[in-house]
């Protein structure tokens, strides 16, 4: 779930397509203006340890595809104990991407 600024409330259903330490590009049925600010709830599991990771950005760009709006979101702001579990997160993600 991604919060619009200001005041965090309004809402949009996103679906994450790419996850990197400073960003994310998502899907969504409603479109979004670019330089948007946003406050993120990233549900991640590392493990058997699922979290829900909380941070703050804003969207680089956006672009309408065939009725859905893609678009990037530059991360600017997340705790340390959020940026370890999305670290984790990451490393799993890579390691495993190997396997078939």
């Amino acid at each position: 779930m991604i919060g619009y600024y200001p005041g965090r409330e309004e809402y949009l259903w996103a679906e994450g397509i790419d996850l990197s330490r400073d960003g994310l590009r998502c899907v969504s049925d409603s479109p979004i203006e670019p330089l948007t600010n946003l406050f993120m709830m990233l549900e991640l599991t590392v493990g058997e340890t699922t979290k829900q990771v909380r941070c703050e950005g804003f969207v680089r760009h956006s672009q309408m595809e065939e009725g859905r709006c893609t678009f990037g979101v530059k991360i600017e702001r997340i705790s340390d104990e959020d940026r370890q579990h999305l670290d984790a997160y990451l490393r799993q993600t890579e390691e495993g991407a190997g396997c078939d």
